[in-house]
């Protein structure tokens, strides 16, 4: 149903997709101030980009902007999933859900076919600009493990750049989600830049790195605690990190459940390592230079 929404437990007023300010909300800071994702502007549609290691979040962040997009009445929603971490959503929550390595190149050349449809859509625009209709909705594209994917069929790149270059102004909205940060991984500083000129979300890495999206300096995901899964850094966030909501499906519906920062008690049981991060993290919202310690 056009303008369903889906809202969060613990602040029920607030929905998940605004649809006129074209964000989802993932998540909220220590101070508790909100994060959100940005899915579209008024002058198109919006890309994004997650990088985090295994067990760190990455497939639930995703499975919360689908879940969210799915509700909201106004997306459609595409995933392909090489892996099979999102295998959940296909039945309720997308319009296109291509399992494995050979069926997600295959939803990827099929945009390239929808990128020529609404290319001539976009011109029949007063302003050549894309504007949602009936037809053509906004058309979300989910792709997880792209590093995997384009290890097996590099040919995708090419379709990717494409909705990169071509996406805002069709109304094609890009996601992609890999494991590390380096460009072998993204597969060129083209498609690369493009896409951290969106949403940037980083979850915990393994080896200290500067994520294009991030300014440096702020924020190294490599500190990023161990055992507090849906940690992360979000573009618009400055040194705040984030803790992502995770979806629940209840009958079928998608809803969110607030993740809360760990308490006291808990972050004491944590160890050092977390104690370390959070007190750099408050150090930098106050201003204040605070290195991560070297190994």
């Amino acid at each position: 149903m056009i303008g369903q929404t889906t809202t969060n437990p613990a602040r029920p007023t607030a929905p998940l997709l605004d649809w006129h300010a074209g964000t989802i909300a993932v998540g909220l800071t220590a101070d508790q101030h909100p994060a959100h994702y940005r899915l579209h502007t008024p002058r198109g549609a919006a890309h994004g980009i997650a990088y985090g290691t295994t067990a760190t979040g990455r497939s639930t962040l995703l499975h919360h902007l689908v879940t969210a997009e799915a509700a909201s009445g106004h997306v459609d929603t595409w995933v392909a999933d090489p892996v099979g971490d999102l295998s959940d959503l296909a039945e309720h929550h997308t319009g296109y859900y291509a399992g494995g390595l050979d069926e997600a190149a295959a939803l990827m050349h099929t945009l390239d076919r929808a990128i020529e449809l609404r290319t001539l859509d976009a011109h029949t625009q007063p302003d050549g600009q894309w504007t949602p209709t009936g037809p053509h909705p906004l058309l979300s594209v989910t792709v997880n493990d792209w590093d995997v994917l384009i290890a097996e069929y590099p040919s995708v790149v090419n379709t990717a750049e494409r909705i990169a270059a071509l996406g805002r102004r069709t109304g094609i909205a890009l996601r992609i989600a890999v494991h590390r940060p380096g460009l072998e991984n993204v597969g060129t500083a083209r498609l690369r830049d493009t896409l951290a000129a969106g949403t940037v979300v980083a979850l915990r890495l393994t080896e200290p790195c500067w994520i294009p999206g991030l300014r440096p300096g702020d924020a190294d995901a490599s500190e990023l605690p161990v055992g507090v899964p849906g940690l992360a850094y979000v573009t618009g966030t400055g040194a705040a990190a984030v803790h992502l909501w995770r979806p629940e499906d209840t009958a079928g519906q998608p809803a969110a459940v607030a993740s809360a920062f760990p308490t006291a008690d808990a972050a004491e049981k944590l160890g050092a390592g977390y104690l370390g991060w959070r007190d750099r993290l408050a150090a930098r919202r106050r201003g204040e230079p605070a290195a991560v310690p070297v190994a």
